[in-house]
């Protein structure tokens, strides 16, 4: 699953290799093709690299089966451009603290001699006060007359490791808490135009929306949307954040300033989390001060997403992504992993991936890495998976309101339970049959029980809240008090696994659409930007696939959030609609079940047609429940069309000779080789025709579906 590199190393260190295999499988490395004595292990350090031995060749090799990519020991030569490299050794979980040694050689600009920050989340370097003393020492293991200060709201563990030199540079970090900005600050850096790269690596399952700022004599700042660790594990790698606009984030593990120039000799980074979940913010796993380096160039920038898309049994599935910029190069992934072309997979280096012959084996999160020689990025995550083309497929409640008296809401879906009418309620004309007028002040529904998600959630209902109303506002929702994750050692609420409803800005006094899900250690919100219009019928839905919760309004999407993981299972059995629920006393669980005693959320308005699924909405089954609505029909008079499944094309190719070369023109994937035999890789950015120019030597062409 990960192949061995090549590893660069001080003459004298020793250098380790590093594969993944997909089973408790046995291993055998060998050097220039001869087994070594004990080496089984999926990790191997060699003897101290010497001019002598550097030139040999390893390999992993699952035994019996397949061998790894071959990899050397490379001599490091330290760069001319000198740099200052710190690494925080974080602490309180995932592994961390975490050393990195004197002779690792890593970052985006390779160095050795890598400082340890304290495992705290404020210090300062030189550090006299230790033994030994903790020194600033540049990329020569010379002491320099730069200074470096933190301060933070705490240090953690990213969860990368500590097998590699990389790992353990980002295994440890500080990080900063929403509303409390965390500050490095480089002093006495001498006058020229400097690089700087923060490296960002952040806890396990958490999103969280940072801002990176560098103050010199100029200031400048990049919006990102930090890679965790999980991300990061599945597809190891450097992934620049260069996004200027705080609407358009890009997902990152690193950003670079470059042509920096100190302020009286001073160079402050500082970064902030604007958004996340959780109990803790976004991090910073080390930090270099790269002096007079030349500027790396514009990295490659994401125009079109690649989309969600569902499929049928045997169709082919095409996923597509738009960038700009020079000498990109493409490399798609499922489930965080890189994807290899072969079997029904091509273009997976391509702007285009298709996938033909679609089956479970290929249902997972897709994406795309985009690289350059100016940086790299990453696509939003594509959730794709097989579909039956139903409405009615995994509907597990459908509450239509459409009674006319009684406290009874009947649940037309197969096997579900329906509603008790709790408060002064009345039933009246709805925008589907009849509705559920709701008084503002004594009225719920209560379900008592429901089906329950186990990956994948969607949901949908008519709501028309009464002009006038200015604070939060319940529709339907699972959870008990606050939407948590589940308690724990610091006091977080029952695990609940959705609500959809209406949130109030504090700042703006502007109610919102809002619609959250509890995954995994988050609860994913996604709200939308503007005011929600009240007195009049609207439509809500929200799904979530496992790639981003998505809000819907009158049959358009206003707002999505990313996130990666099942929806949780929760603590609680039941649904309730037109008002938060909590315990009288939410410390004693015997103290009774209603209204929130502090924030019951009591819905003032009508309520029509809601509809629970344990899986994801596409937004075309949006917009027609939306459009079936809005003519007064049911849910399930929805009719979905599936698309045709048709056999694949049988790629075709031609080639003619030219002044210069060759041209092909073709259908399918163009592959080249050096050799008939392969290996063959897509040529990237391809189109037909394909123009060949003359060279030494032996090459290959092939097409492919």
């Amino acid at each position: 699953l990960a192949q061995p590199i090549d590893t660069p190393v001080l003459e004298g260190s020793k250098a380790t290799f590093n594969v993944i295999v997909n089973g408790p499988w046995p291993i055998q490395w060998l050097m220039n093709g001869q087994p070594i004595t004990g080496a089984r292990q999926t990790s191997y350090t060699t003897e101290p690299v010497t001019k002598a031995n550097a030139t040999n060749v390893y390999e992993a090799q699952i035994v019996g089966c397949e061998k790894s990519t071959p990899v050397k020991a490379v001599l490091f030569t330290p760069s001319a451009t000198k740099s200052i490299g710190i690494s925080f050794r974080g602490g309180g979980a995932n592994g961390a603290p975490t050393l990195i040694n004197s002779d690792d050689i890593a970052g985006i600009h390779q160095q050795a001699y890598w400082i340890n920050g304290a495992n705290a989340g404020s210090g300062s370097l030189p550090d006299l006060g230790v033994d030994p003393p903790a020194l600033i020492v540049d990329s020569d293991n010379k002491e320099s007359t730069v200074t470096f200060e933190w301060q933070a709201s705490g240090s953690w563990g990213s969860g990368t490791g500590d097998a590699s030199a990389t790992q353990r540079m980002l295994n440890g970090l500080i990080y900063a808490n929403i509303g409390s900005a965390a500050t490095l600050t480089f002093g006495n850096v001498p006058a020229g135009a400097h690089t700087v790269i923060a490296y960002i690596v952040n806890i396990p399952l958490q999103f969280q929306e940072a801002n990176f700022t560098i103050n010199g004599q100029t200031a400048q700042t990049y919006y990102i949307r930090s890679m965790n660790a999980d991300e990061y594990n599945a597809a190891p790698g450097f992934y620049r954040g260069s996004s200027t606009d705080a609407k358009n984030r890009t997902v990152a593990s690193y950003v670079r300033f470059d042509n920096v120039r100190p302020n009286n000799g001073v160079i402050t980074l500082t970064f902030d989390t604007v958004a996340g979940s959780y109990d803790r913010g976004s991090g910073l796993n080390g930090v270099q001060l790269i002096l007079n380096a030349p500027p790396a160039g514009a990295p490659p920038s994401i125009t079109a997403d690649p989309q969600p898309a569902v499929a049928a049994a045997g169709s082919t599935v095409r996923l597509s992504v738009a960038a700009t910029g020079g000498d990109l190069v493409y490399q798609w992934r499922k489930n965080g992993r890189n994807l290899p072309n072969g079997g029904n997979v091509s273009g997976a280096t391509s702007s285009a991936l298709t996938i033909s012959s679609f089956s479970d084996a290929d249902v997972a999160v897709y994406s795309v890495a985009v690289f350059n020689p100016g940086g790299s990025t990453i696509s939003r995550n594509a959730s794709v998976r097989l579909s039956k083309f139903d409405i009615n497929d995994s509907l597990v409640g459908y509450w239509k309101l459409d009674e006319s008296s009684g406290s009874n809401a009947a649940n037309a879906a197969a096997g579900g339970k329906a509603g008790k009418i709790t408060g002064s309620a009345t039933w009246g004309a709805g925008q589907v049959g009849n509705a559920l007028r709701f008084d503002g002040s004594t009225t719920y529904v209560f379900v008592d029980d429901f089906t329950k998600a186990k990956a994948q959630i969607g949901g949908s209902a008519w709501v028309n809240v009464a002009a006038g109303a200015a604070s939060d506002v319940a529709f339907f929702r699972n959870a008990q008090g606050n939407l948590g994750v589940g308690v724990n050692a610091r006091g977080a609420s029952l695990a609940g696994q959705f609500e959809v409803g209406l949130v109030l800005d504090a700042n703006d006094n502007v109610l919102r659409l809002s619609g959250a899900i509890g995954a995994g250690p988050n609860v994913v919100r996604a709200t939308g930007p503007a005011a929600f219009p009240l007195g009049s019928w609207q439509h809500v839905a929200f799904s979530g696939d496992g790639a981003q919760l998505r809000l819907y309004l009158n049959g358009a999407e206003i707002a999505s959030t990313d996130y990666i993981t099942t929806v949780n299972p929760p603590d609680m059995p039941y649904i309730s609609m037109g008002a938060r629920l909590n315990l009288a006393d939410p410390a004693d669980p015997a103290s009774g079940l209603g209204p929130d005693p502090t924030s019951p959320n009591f819905l003032a308005g009508q309520l029509d047609d809601v509809a629970l699924w344990t899986r994801a909405l596409t937004a075309d089954e949006v917009s027609q429940v939306y459009t079936a609505g809005k003519a007064g029909q049911a849910v399930t008079t929805v009719k979905i069309t599936a698309p045709p499944v048709t056999p694949p094309t049988a790629p075709t190719v031609k080639s003619e000779r030219t002044a210069t070369g060759l041209r092909i023109t073709y259908t399918g994937t163009l592959q080249s080789a050096d050799s008939v035999t392969g290996p063959w890789t897509d040529v990237a950015s391809a189109q037909s025709p394909f123009n060949v120019t003359a060279a030494p030597g032996a090459k290959f062409y092939r097409v492919k579906q």
